[in-house]
């Protein structure tokens, strides 16, 4: 595991805020879909990119695979139109 880069403090709503260095090295922007997993035994929590989100909106909803990724019905629209 490498080094903390940053320490961040929970705020009042349990929110914490990724250093936008974290997010651009694992390929997150906004509205990325972000799976989260936490163990009380081992006392961490895995932050995991989620596969099954659309590649350019982040949606979950209307998807279908396209070589290895997902695409809504929305962004597969605007793009068949360009």
């Amino acid at each position: 595991m490498e080094e903390p880069i940053i320490v961040r403090k929970v705020d009042a709503l349990g929110r914490i805020a990724l250093p936008t260095e974290v997010c651009a090295k694992m390929g997150w922007y906004e509205k990325s879909a972000v799976e989260i997993f936490a163990s009380q035994v081992a006392d961490v929590v895995i932050l995991k990119t989620y596969n099954h989100a659309c590649t350019y909106c982040g949606t979950t909803e209307t998807l279908k695979e396209f070589n290895g990724r997902y695409i809504c019905l929305v962004c597969q629209g605007a793009i068949s139109k360009l």
